[in-house]
């Protein structure tokens, strides 16, 4: 079974033919029926009254309250008949409500709770209350009991049993079901001892229109029991510690609040319904320049509001409970402060729960409204900024767009000339390698032939002529080489064929192969080598290749009686070869250049070393290798070329 119970709303109030008018008129009922609205299920409430007027306003809001909701009104009755409880309730209100009276309330004649010798007997009356419960489970609605006791008064012992009774009410049946129940007293007919136990035995008690949480309720268990004096005692001394923590806490709390109000950076008010400045906060004093003597209880708000703005003002006021929702971020009005002057702010107000009063908060935003007129002014002048800019950026856009156009031109143009660049370097080496081939056809057979000649003129007068016959075509053929060498580095076809050498013992070799050179020159060749020098991953006829064009230009560069010296030195990582002379050296501005493609250092009596290939092959050569090939040098005072090699075989290959 589901029993549905909610809230009263103002068309609730209509529907039950309490129109507007009704209500304006009947303050005590309507404010009856807000109370009793807030009762849930299980609630067992009291109503105390003194007049008249007040039980027949409680009588009233709870029967509305009940038949509106679609519940059964069940009414224990004393001396009262169902047809005058209808007429007073339905008095002054639409028949609508007539009807739904009479369909929906049950009254209960309390003399059924009596014995025939007229004593009060708490089983036949919660028998009697418990059957009519039943009935409205029964048929699905929820049953709503109200009581006038007055009937507790009548015959003997009544008075006695009755807070059995009540007790018993809270144990045996609303602890069990989901229902309602309001008793009511006339405090001018019971004596206050009997007031005294009625406060005893409800856990929610209705004075004067409002619900309160009853402090002094026992449950059943305890006012039943043989200790209920001393259980008092302790519930009332526990009542009077947790009265006095409650009002630590609301002192504490107090404080809090009025630190937060009075520290605020937000200039503050509270204003009662008639409009009067009852309190404000330092901030409010700083902002208008007033004090709190001079304001508190003595100024209306309107008289701190500008004349132009007061109409508004006065609208948000009336409307405090909706204007928040309207516009949660306030409104700009303008204030006076004490000096005559306007202050700009961010207004907002709000209605104080529970009582006629209203928060008002007002935010300071001279300074920010002076920013912002000032910031308007900038951003004028930034805007015609903007435009100069925009109109240089436009004349500096169509100049990069002509520029972008030239270059595009340009780059057309180094695009055919890098083709035809491309194209002349390809001939280039197809050139070579044809004038390399046609070169090493008839040289060849002349190589041989003065090796030959070359041993067989030995010791004759002709060994000189077979000498340099001999030596001119090993130059020439190392020429070729060179040439092949350097075209194949330009195609990307040259390639070492490394393994674990020894430096060392390749510089002494190339040196003995060289030594007739040197004689011939009569030219020293000075040694600074360290033969513990570790094993390099190297070409071992690449090395020699290098070293012996490097040794060759010494020699070539060097007068006669000069010296050439050659140094190894391991430096970190790497192993580096040293070849100085004392020849005649390099000028400063030839140095950057010398490894270049047929660069040259004349010298009119050796035509042969003006083609100037072998550094640029050395170079090559070097890269290959890992390592790195430079020079030092000073005119006149000789040359010193180094080159070098990475230890680490990972690092030592490109």
């Amino acid at each position: 079974m589901t029993i549905v119970d909610r809230k009263i709303s103002s068309v609730d109030l209509e529907c039950c033919g309490l129109e507007e008018s009704f209500c304006r008129g009947s303050e005590v009922i309507l404010s009856y029926i807000r109370q009793l609205s807030r009762l849930k299920s299980h609630d067992h409430a009291c109503i105390l009254y003194e007049s008249p007027k007040e039980k027949i306003s409680s009588i009233l809001a709870f029967a509305c309250t009940a038949i509106r909701l679609g519940n059964i009104c069940i009414y224990l009755a004393f001396n009262t008949s169902k047809t005058e409880i209808i007429d007073t309730i339905s008095k002054e209100n639409s028949s609508v409500l007539r009807k739904l009276v009479k369909e929906q309330l049950v009254v209960v004649d309390s003399s059924l709770f009596f014995s025939p010798e007229d004593c009060f007997e708490p089983d036949k009356a919660i028998a009697v209350v418990q059957k009519e419960i039943t009935k409205a489970f029964s048929m699905q609605v929820f049953p709503c009991v109200i009581s006038d006791m007055d009937w507790a008064l009548r015959g003997e012992g009544s008075v006695e049993n009755l807070f059995e009774f009540e007790s018993r009410l809270n144990k045996e049946i609303i602890g069990c079901e989901s229902w309602k129940a309001i008793c009511q007293y006339d405090i001018s007919k019971f004596h206050p001892k009997v007031i005294k136990e009625v406060l005893r035995t409800h856990p929610t008690i209705i004075w004067k229109g409002q619900v309160l949480d009853n402090c002094y309720y026992m449950p059943p268990e305890e006012f039943l029991s043989g200790r209920r004096d001393q259980i008092e005692v302790k519930r009332w001394l526990s009542h009077l510690e947790d009265r006095r923590l409650k009002l630590q806490e609301l002192a504490e709390n107090e404080a809090c609040y009025q630190s937060i109000f009075e520290n605020a950076g937000t200039a503050i008010c509270i204003i009662d319904g008639a409009g009067i400045v009852s309190l404000i906060n330092h901030q409010w004093e700083r902002t208008l320049g007033f004090t709190k003597g001079e304001v508190e209880q003595k100024i209306h708000f309107l008289d701190f509001v500008h004349p132009g703005d007061k109409d508004a003002v006065s609208r948000y006021i009336n409307v405090a409970g909706k204007v928040y929702e309207a516009n949660p971020n306030g409104h700009e009005v303008r204030l006076v402060d004490s000096k005559g002057q306007t202050t700009y702010v961010v207004f907002s107000i709000h209605l104080i729960p529970s009582c006629e009063k209203y928060i008002i908060s007002a935010l300071d935003i001279t300074e920010l409204k002076n920013k912002n007129g000032q910031l308007q002014l900038y951003h004028k002048h930034l805007e015609e900024l903007v435009k100069k800019r925009t109109r240089k950026l436009e004349k500096e856009t169509e100049k990069s767009r002509r520029l972008a156009r030239e270059i595009s031109q340009l780059y057309q143009q180094e695009s055919e000339l890098r083709k035809q660049l491309e194209n002349s370097s390809r001939e280039n080496t197809k050139f070579t390698r044809f004038l390399v081939h046609e070169l090493k056809t008839p040289l060849t057979p002349m190589v041989g032939s003065a090796d030959i000649l070359f041993e067989k003129a030995k010791s004759t007068e002709f060994e000189r002529l077979a000498s340099n016959i001999h030596r001119g075509a090993h130059s020439l053929n190392n020429r070729v080489n060179d040439l092949l060498d350097l075209a194949r580095g330009d195609m990307g076809l040259l390639h070492l064929s490394c393994g674990w050498i020894d430096l060392p013992g390749i510089l002494k070799d190339v040196v003995c192969y060289m030594a007739v050179e040197f004689e011939r020159r009569k030219q020293l060749v000075c040694l600074d080598i360290d033969f513990n020098t570790p094993l390099i991953w190297a070409d071992a006829e690449r090395l020699r290749q290098v070293i012996i064009n490097l040794l060759e230009n010494a020699s070539k560069f060097t007068p006669a009686h000069g010296r050439i010296f050659i140094k190894t030195t391991k430096v970190g990582d790497s192993l580096i070869v040293m070849i100085r002379d004392t020849g005649c050296g390099i000028k400063k501005e030839r140095q950057g250049t010398i490894f270049n493609d047929y660069s040259t250092q004349p010298k009119p009596d050796d035509p042969a070393a003006n083609m100037g290939i072998g550094l640029h092959l050395c170079k090559l050569l070097m890269d290959l290798h890992g390592g790195d090939l430079w020079v030092n040098s000073k005119e006149g005072e000789g040359s010193e070329f180094s080159f070098s090699f990475p230890l680490d075989k990972d690092s030592n290959r490109r």
